[in-house]
């Protein structure tokens, strides 16, 4: 009698303990999706970190400059401007290095509407969710008409301001060579159907500049442009720093070069230290800003540079996105779960 009843409460036992497991996990998991489903939709909303991946493009063109041309030759040119999904938008994050690696070749920088943007080869769509996609093969800085484009995507940083350019203001692209400096002339909505701005200039014409973005709802026929001419080119070296810190390039290794040459090298790093510290000590709206927004940009800089977390965080936001309905229930079948056992 006395084993038969530890046995029973034994089992009891173990059948509370298997029912408070099921519904620890069922909360843990519940929590997990909603969690790493909110981080996936900050961290595309959140522009990524390129500095370090354009460092490296400029290092792999400074060892040998067919690299670029190379990345040029095997892009795809067939993608089009339309109206994107949330999970394609992940995806295109997650294989954000990837795109920069592989088709990385300069960036473009509009001072007046904060763009600080890579230049990525082909129109692929991964391309035009991470950067400004070049349209042609053909297609050079500083000669003919240079045609760039990227999905409009709200929050991302792309070429979403560009509706803030006015004209006479300045574009700064580089192959991480020379900078091409560009004026725009115009910044208005055409429809997609307008092919004025797809003629090559003249041959006594300037060379010109386009980019654009869709404008617009859903699967708008409406595109955002910019467009402008070509005024010169100038070295690397001979740029200001902000300049070059707009369009990504590393400091240290013009240094590297301007040492080679035998130059006395500047010291950009210690510049650009210097600025930001007396940018900060002179802009009290910079060091007011709120707690929650500093704990948010730490947050999305820690997953960004934890390989799992962002891709885990990503492939939820995906799910959730692409299948709202089954997300939606499956979180509430968990709960459900919780409170039932």
């Amino acid at each position: 009698m006395f084993l038969n009843a530890i046995i029973t409460e034994c089992k009891v036992t173990m059948k509370d303990i298997l029912r408070k497991i099921i519904a620890v996990v069922s909360l843990f998991l519940a929590l997990s999706m909603i969690l790493f489903g909110g981080l996936g939709y900050l961290l595309i909303s959140h522009e990524p970190q390129s500095s370090q991946l354009m460092s490296q493009t400029q290092k792999e063109f400074a060892k040998n400059k067919s690299k670029r041309q190379e990345k040029i030759d095997r892009a795809q040119y067939d993608g089009e401007v339309t109206h994107v999904e949330g999970a394609a938008i992940a995806q295109a994050r997650e294989n954000y290095s990837s795109s920069i690696e592989d088709y990385g070749i300069g960036s473009v920088y509009i001072p007046t509407s904060n763009i600080s943007v890579p230049l990525l080869a082909g129109t692929s769509e991964w391309n035009l969710l991470n950067g400004v996609a070049t349209a042609s093969a053909s297609q050079k800085l500083g000669e003919g008409l240079y045609i760039g484009i990227s999905h409009n995507l709200v929050n991302q940083r792309l070429l979403q301001n560009i509706d803030q350019a006015k004209k006479g203001d300045l574009v700064y692209l580089t192959d991480f060579s020379d900078v091409y400096i560009y004026k725009i002339t115009e910044q208005k909505v055409v429809h997609e159907t307008e092919s004025s701005y797809l003629k090559e200039p003249k041959a006594e014409e300037d060379p010109k500049l386009l980019l654009y973005r869709c404008e617009g709802e859903f699967n708008t026929d409406w595109r955002r442009i910019i467009y402008g001419d070509y005024l010169e080119k100038k070295r690397i070296e001979d740029l200001d720093d902000d300049i070059l810190s707009g369009l990504m390039i590393d400091y240290q290794l013009i240094d590297s070069s301007e040492e080679l040459d035998g130059q006395t090298p500047i010291n950009h790093e210690e510049s650009k230290q210097e600025e930001e510290s007396q940018i900060e000590d002179g802009r009290p709206e910079e060091n007011s800003k709120n707690i929650f927004e500093k704990t948010k940009i730490n947050i999305i800089n820690f997953i960004s540079q934890n390989n799992f977390l962002s891709r885990l965080s990503l492939r939820v936001y995906s799910l959730a996105d692409s299948h709202t309905f089954v997300y939606i229930m499956v979180i509430l079948l968990l709960f459900l779960i919780y409170y039932l056992i």
